[in-house]
């Protein structure tokens, strides 16, 4: 039987050592890939990210996936409201409008079938539910309109709204319990007012 060379024995060990390199290397960036996806899974952090509109209430009424709650809160005297709340600002411009608008699935859930038992006398006052006024101080200086951990918002029609932040994750809680998630895009337009997407109605009873 021919033996086999020198020069061919350290070729088939070269080969052994970079097929051996290569599957540590493949298993080291497998690793490392499963540790990075397990660590985000385990965060849950939510990246908020902001988009600039011409004016929140004209996205409103023109974006698709709003188009339940545009039909929703159609009559709603929301801008005398508004108003009442800016009564006696020497700078009303600073001023910002908060909206917390639900997409579309959010009333076709069984919940939303609620918000035709509520009595006629209520039912602007629960369309201002999804609006809420930022003031500037007394200096004039404008509001901070950051939604924090802890936050009670005080709604257009009085009642609050308890903001919670857990890992970037925003979320409502109305006067009943009820809880909706804030989704991780938000539209600021010109003036600086503000419309967050949710995931449910909001309802006071």
């Amino acid at each position: 039987m021919k033996k086999l060379s020198l020069k061919s024995r350290k070729s088939k060990v070269i080969l052994l050592l970079c097929l051996l390199i290569a599957v540590v290397g493949s298993f080291f960036v497998y690793q490392t890939y499963i540790s990075d996806s397990k660590n985000q899974e385990d965060t849950g952090i939510v990246e908020t990210k902001e988009k600039q509109i011409e004016d929140v209430f004209a996205f409103l009424s023109t974006e698709e996936s709003l188009t339940s709650f545009n039909e929703y809160i159609a009559g709603a005297p929301l801008e005398s409201n508004i108003a009442t709340a800016t009564t006696g600002l020497s700078d009303v411009t600073l001023a910002i409008t908060v909206i917390f608008a639900p997409k579309n699935e959010a009333f076709e859930t069984d919940e939303a079938k609620l918000l035709a038992n509520v009595p006629e006398a209520s039912q602007n006052d629960l369309k201002l539910y999804y609006f809420a006024v930022f003031l500037p101080t007394a200096e004039g200086v404008a509001p901070n309109v950051e939604l924090v951990d802890g936050q009670k918002l005080t709604m257009l029609n009085g009642r609050e709204i308890f903001i919670s932040v857990k890992n970037g994750q925003t979320s409502l809680t109305d006067s009943k319990g009820r809880i909706a998630s804030v989704g991780g895009t938000y539209y600021v337009d010109t003036a600086g007012n503000r419309i967050y997407i949710i995931d449910n109605i909001l309802l006071l009873q």
